[in-house]
């Protein structure tokens, strides 16, 4: 049976509970939902009615859908006390686009955010944008490949010799076959000396021997001068992409910042002309009255 002085009292903690996508805090106030939910010149009394046990006031059913979508419950809670939570389209819409239950209330809440989030994600320059993050967030993955392959003193050495090898190249000519060719001039074979299980052991982590013996034909059965050539070989595939990027990283972040800026020119450009078209219908529609 319905109760009205317990639906008061759910208005009342609903809105105390809710996520405030203006301040980012919890709870609205009663001015802030009578903005929000009656529109300008909404008064914070019908609010504080609809939640007074002592009033007879209560939310039309239009009202109660915006109070349910504002305060992200179900309307079912508010009538019976039977949560389910949270408001279950913000929970499909959530997870069908990757984006936080508050996210979605927000861009629900504030349609002008839903616009131009909508413009930028609609601009050719935005996958850019998205790419280029997604290059930098790579470089810390590459990073941890190699802390967990070799030795900090052997990446260290390594990483001097990526530096040697950049900067003695062309940019043009720097590739992964370069950088071997290098790294075997400086770390040469000597068919007397060297000691294939010796290097593996010394420089490289277990993570690393493991890539190793994964990507030999036999290890076991390879010849040292076989063995040599596969070391330097997985030594430039796991550290090459994570040392170019590193060169590259500080560029990207002002190509990233550039790139952004020109997509908010765009839009700023395309939201003005919008204002201006809807100034100049109103305009319109005065004159011919």
């Amino acid at each position: 049976m319905f109760n009205v002085d317990d639906f008061k009292a759910r208005l009342l903690s609903a809105r105390k509970e809710a996520y405030n996508t203006k301040t980012k805090k919890r709870g609205y106030s009663q001015e802030e939902a009578a903005e929000l939910l009656i529109g300008e010149g909404g008064k914070r009394s019908t609010v504080a009615a609809w939640e007074n046990p002592n009033r007879k006031n209560l939310p039309s059913v239009e009202s109660l859908l915006k109070i349910a979508d504002l305060y992200d419950v179900d309307v079912r809670y508010l009538l019976d006390g039977k949560r389910e939570e949270p408001n279950v389209e913000n929970k499909a819409i959530a997870f069908a686009l990757n984006l936080s239950i508050e996210n979605v209330v927000t861009l629900k809440n504030n349609p002008q955010y839903s616009s131009i989030v909508s413009k930028i994600i609609g601009k050719e320059l935005f996958e850019q944008i998205v790419n280029k993050i997604n290059n930098l967030a790579l470089s810390s993955v590459l990073k941890d490949v190699i802390l967990t392959s070799f030795t900090v003193t052997f990446s260290k050495k390594l990483s001097k010799m990526f530096d040697s090898y950049y900067f003695q190249e062309l940019t043009i000519s720097i590739n992964q076959s370069g950088f071997l060719d290098f790294i075997k001039k400086n770390i040469p074979y000597d068919e007397k000396s060297f000691d294939a299980d010796e290097f593996l052991e010394k420089n490289f982590l277990e993570e690393g021997r493991g890539y190793v013996y994964r990507s030999a034909n036999n290890w076991n059965g390879m010849k040292t001068e076989s063995k040599y050539d596969h070391l330097m070989n997985c030594v430039a595939e796991i550290t090459f992409d994570y040392f170019l990027s590193t060169k590259t990283q500080e560029l990207l972040k002002v190509n990233i910042n550039n790139t952004f800026s020109q997509l908010i020119d765009e839009v700023v450009e395309e939201r003005n002309q919008e204002i201006h078209e809807r100034f100049k219908e109103k305009a319109e529609k005065y004159i011919s009255e």
